[in-house]
């Protein structure tokens, strides 16, 4: 029993250092996001767009963390599957 103890451990303060570590990077976003409110053009593809940089900077932000909440979603079912 003392083993497992020991084991799991690490992993919840591997845990918690992790969420510290985004709670951070989550607060400095915000901040820099809050503090852009000038007006910028957005050249994509050959479309030009004008938009407030907040506004920007927040779809960026949220697109990015998307893309890989779910790129880790799929690389987790994957080795579920090979583990079976």
């Amino acid at each position: 029993m003392q083993n497992m103890e020991i084991m799991e451990k690490p992993k919840t303060q591997y845990s918690r250092m992790f969420y510290l570590l985004m709670a951070i990077v989550l607060i400095l976003t915000a901040i820099f996001i809050g503090q852009n409110w000038q007006p910028i053009k957005i050249n994509l593809l050959g479309i030009e767009m004008t938009g407030r940089a907040f506004l920007v900077f927040a779809v960026i932000f949220s697109s990015g963390f998307s893309i890989g909440y779910f790129a880790r979603s799929i690389k987790k079912n994957v080795s579920k599957e090979k583990s079976l």
